[in-house]
């Protein structure tokens, strides 16, 4: 039909051909309304409906969707919930799991476990943790809120997301992460050891640390610690192992008692890169706590009011020039960007 010479004389008339089709076209009537499929406009519930815990201790041996319906009491001698399978969501729907006396942990997730997400809901009053969880690898915390749990909050496995919970008035730490893990717009208060403890590689950002019994946020190697503000800890703020980032945190009345020689920030390890931070009415502002600690380079930092505001071996790191911005007064300037300063 192209090449026919009404194709070269009518254009228009052959393409009219083309697009309307033999004349033998089926019905144009449509089979039927739409969503008449048998899975179409139904929730995901509905295809692949949670199975319901309605009752403690409960075993999860099955990957699958677990919700829980109201607030829930455990047993002595038993964790709330046992996670023995991969692949689990467990939703705990806003309500609360409430430890007995001689209770252990409010979830446990086994070793084995990998890829487990448990969001939104309370874990309070456990005689272990109120979840551990140290073994499973690759999971997600998020909306959870842990306290008043004998051994600790929220104790996590390597490469953990850990969102938007809450860890207060536990017996250990508050939130503890192993290797490569993220703790992200979380909050730790008044536990009775670190606030937030992060193992290598991990990144605690945009956290809130305070009243805790040891340090506000401890961190060991190759961590960074970003936009953080840590408060009345009893001793340190922020502790450092080696090779972190430490930077744009905000630290204030760390050791506010003077009895334990607390910092804003404690550099314990060499190699860390501390910048940008705040550290107002501490022990010390940044200290590095032993005269062989060497080639941290601190910089762009501002300390005020604390006893002592810097303080470390001068031979062994490298820092911008500390300013005494107190002797500038209104004619306050200086072209160098890497100053410290101590006012």
């Amino acid at each position: 039909m192209r090449n026919s010479p009404l194709c070269r004389l009518v254009p228009f008339a052959c393409l009219l051909t083309l697009v309307a089709g033999p004349a033998a076209a089926g019905s144009l009537d449509p089979a039927g309304p739409p969503g008449s499929d048998e899975t179409a406009m139904r929730t995901l519930n509905e295809i692949e409906p949670d199975t319901i815990i309605s009752a403690l201790p409960y075993t999860i041996n099955e990957s699958g969707s677990y919700s829980v319906i109201s607030n829930l009491l455990g047993e002595s001698s038993a964790p709330g919930i046992l996670i023995t399978a991969n692949n689990v969501k467990l939703d705990l729907n806003g309500f609360a799991l409430g430890g007995v006396s001689g209770s252990t942990d409010g979830i446990q997730v086994s070793a084995s476990s990998q890829n487990i997400a448990i969001r939104n809901g309370t874990v309070r009053g456990w005689g272990g943790y109120g979840v551990s969880a140290e073994g499973a690898m690759g999971s997600l915390f998020e909306f959870l809120k842990a306290y008043g749990n004998t051994a600790g909050g929220l104790r996590l496995g390597a490469d953990s997301l850990v969102v938007n919970c809450k860890a207060h008035d536990n017996g250990g730490d508050g939130i503890y992460v192993t290797d490569g893990s993220i703790v992200k717009q979380c909050s730790a208060r008044n536990n009775n050891r670190h606030g937030i403890s992060a193992e290598n590689g991990s990144r605690v950002v945009d956290c809130t640390a305070s009243k805790n019994c040891t340090n506000g946020i401890n961190v060991q190697v190759y961590c960074t610690v970003e936009g953080c503000t840590t408060l009345w800890n009893k001793f340190d703020g922020i502790w450092v192992g080696a090779r972190c980032r430490i930077v744009n945190n905000n630290g204030g009345e760390n050791d506010e008692y003077r009895q334990n020689n607390g910092a804003g920030i404690r550099i314990n390890g060499n190699s860390n890169r501390i910048e940008g931070n705040n550290l107002i009415e501490n022990m010390f502002g940044i200290l590095v706590t032993d005269p062989l600690v060497q080639d941290n380079l601190i910089v762009r930092n501002s300390a005020s009011l604390n006893v002592t505001n810097y303080q470390w071996s001068t031979g062994r790191n490298h820092y911008g020039r500390i300013l005494d911005s107190n002797t500038m007064g209104e004619s306050f300037s200086n072209s160098n960007p890497w100053v410290n300063f101590d006012f």
